[in-house]
């Protein structure tokens, strides 16, 4: 039976602090799609419940809802998805930022 040696710290926190650093853009972009996205769905729903039918078949009203609709989707893609899309200048802002 071996005993393993345990990994030295001056290798472990280079390697953890450099993913930290890789993923802080796509975190951040996670957080705040979840939070607009989670105040778009009841907002979309107040919408539909209190237009009238008349309201409803303006085009304004149906391009908004069709946005709505597109901007959850969109949010729902990046938190399910959040390294797909990420955005170099974004990524840049962040590392400046930080």
């Amino acid at each position: 039976m071996s005993t393993s040696t345990p990994i030295p710290t001056a290798f472990i926190v280079p390697v953890i602090e450099g993913y930290a650093q890789g993923i802080r853009p796509a975190f951040a972009y996670i957080l705040i799609s979840a939070m607009f996205g989670s105040l778009l769905v009841p907002l979309l729903l107040l919408v539909l419940a209190l237009s009238s039918a008349q309201n409803r078949r303006r085009p304004t009203f149906i391009l908004a809802i069709v946005a709505s609709g597109l901007s959850v989707h969109l949010t729902v893609q990046g938190v399910l998805l959040p390294f797909a899309n990420i955005n170099v200048v974004e990524g840049e802002i962040h590392t400046f930022a930080g």
